[in-house]
């Protein structure tokens, strides 16, 4: 749960009052390419080890970037916003820019399979959703609409190492600092055929990542960036639990702390 969101909820606001609509925002889907071989070759602890390695870089690396990680699923898909919960003008910019870095840096990791670098296809559309806390017992934020379908489908139609636009998230793009290229039309599960685009890079030269960004080794690693973060939501954990009428909320500690 966003930090904003969780201070209204530790203040007694209800969840119902957490939902806004976004007119515009920029979702990003990346999917671990190979995965489903990945999870049937190798031994269950080594599978879970290797997708934990993948999501504390992808976390460890979204720190840099004014973006909100939203979720992460089992099969190696992780997406996030830029614009939701706290608005931003430059939403579409940050989340290109996250791109990018993830694109590349997810090649420190190596399949379990044969050692090869591991890939990541990554996609991202700009356009309106509704976002808010949904349930009392293991509150969760969650992020609706078209939009969220649709970068979905950019993802699943990109190709390896390869990140795919919309039109839309494209037109943002266009003319600044990111270099864009036409990709050709997609016929799109849902949508019909769609005009789509590739991200290439920046017009600038691209900063290698500073040693900080290596994996971490556990989560005590992770924290250490994550100091800010940690600490604000520590600290509305505990409001919470001390002071919110809603006590069931406090069910939320198990997603709030590390494992």
């Amino acid at each position: 749960i966003p930090r904003t969101v969780a201070d209204r909820l530790r203040r007694g606001m209800d969840v119902n009052d957490t939902v806004e609509a976004f007119p515009e925002v920029t979702v990003m889907f990346s999917y671990l390419v190979g995965f489903m071989e990945i999870s049937a070759k190798v031994p269950a602890v080594q599978l879970v080890t290797t997708i934990n390695d993948f999501f504390t870089l992808f976390d460890t690396i979204s720190l840099r970037h004014d973006v909100f990680k939203f979720e992460t699923l089992g099969d190696a898909v992780y997406m996030v916003v830029g614009g939701a919960p706290e608005r931003n003008p430059a939403h579409a910019q940050c989340v290109a820019a996250l791109a990018l870095e993830l694109n590349r840096e997810v090649e420190r990791l190596k399949n379990p399979i044969d050692g090869a670098k591991l890939k990541v296809k990554i996609g991202m559309h700009s356009g309106p959703v509704v976002a808010g806390v949904i349930s009392l017992k293991m509150p969760q934020y969650c992020m609706v609409g078209d939009t969220v379908n649709t970068a979905s489908r950019m993802g699943t139609n990109s190709e390896p190492a390869k990140i795919t636009l919309s039109e839309s998230c494209n037109k943002l793009l266009d003319g600044g600092e990111f270099k864009t290229e036409y990709r050709g039309t997609l016929q799109v599960k849902g949508k019909g055929r769609m005009l789509t685009y590739w991200l290439l890079g920046t017009r600038s030269q691209r900063l290698a990542s500073p040693p900080s960004l290596l994996r971490p080794r556990s989560w005590k690693d992770l924290q250490r960036g994550m100091s800010i973060e940690a600490g604000n939501m520590q600290e509305v954990e505990k409001e919470i639990h001390q002071k919110s009428p809603l006590q069931e909320i406090t069910e939320s500690k198990e997603s709030l702390s590390p494992p």
